[in-house]
Formats: C-alpha cells, sequence, structure tokens
C-alpha cells in the first residue's frame, strides 16, 4: 500500500513538469519493489560498494582513533586489528563506526560498575563481529 502511493506520487510529479528532485536510498537493492523498477522511476542509479579489507582497515583504526582521543584514555588492545578486518567483509563504514562506538560505550558501562582500569579486548570486538555475521 505505501509502495502504491509513492509510486502514484512520484509518477504525478513527473507529469507535472516541476523542477522537482526526488533522490531515494536503499541499504540493499533487491529489497525494492519491483513496481519502482518496472515503472521506470528512476532516472540515474547510483551503487556503492562496501568498504574493502584495506579501507575497512583505516576506517577501524580512525575510529579507535577517535573514540580513545574522546575518552581521553586508551580503550583499544589492537593487536589483532588485521583478524578482525577480515571478519568484518560486507560491513559499511557507518556499521563499523557504531561497532566501535557500541563497544566503547559497553566498556565504559562496566569500567563505571567495576571502577577498574582495562582495555577493549580484542576478543569481545571480535565475539560481537561473529554475532553480527551469524
Amino acid at each position: 500500500m505505501i509502495s502504491n502511493t509513492i509510486i502514484k506520487n512520484i509518477i504525478n510529479i513527473q507529469k507535472s513538469n516541476l523542477d522537482i528532485i526526488i533522490l531515494a536510498a536503499l541499504s540493499h537493492k533487491n529489497q525494492l519493489d519491483e513496481r519502482f523498477l518496472k515503472y521506470d522511476l528512476f532516472d540515474s542509479q547510483f551503487f556503492f560498494e562496501f568498504p574493502n579489507i584495506e579501507e575497512r582497515k583505516r576506517l577501524f583504526q580512525m575510529y579507535i582513533q577517535k573514540a580513545e582521543k574522546r575518552a581521553k584514555m586508551k580503550l583499544f588492545n589492537v593487536d589483532k586489528l588485521d583478524e578482525l578486518v577480515k571478519k568484518s567483509g560486507g560491513f559499511s563504514a557507518e556499521y563499523i563506526k557504531q561497532l566501535i562506538s557500541s563497544c566503547v560505550k559497553e566498556y565504559l558501562y562496566t569500567y563505571i560498575q567495576k571502577k577498574n582500569s582495562f582495555t577493549i579486548k580484542q576478543n569481545f570486538i571480535s565475539s560481537k563481529i561473529n554475532d553480527i555475521a551469524k
């Protein structure tokens, strides 16, 4: 029902010859209702691939560095960063950012509760990645 309404509105806008630009974004093209493609509603389509292994490594490093700078303390033991990067295939840049952020929040909460000094264990992040990959 929602798809029908959107399609009708897009068609009406196209027929009106108004200078209106419609932008749409999807995480997964295969989840798009086929009617959007059938009616040729899009003038242009752009596809962005997930980051490759080197890009993911740089993303992990950047978000870890930012998290530690904000926390003003060393949080991560990055001895097994390469292993984590390999396991994170298919993760977007935003997802990597959220993963690091959730690890920091969870560990800082633990830190406050236990009032102990610690670093975020690499196996914790690895287990989170494994859970997500299932």
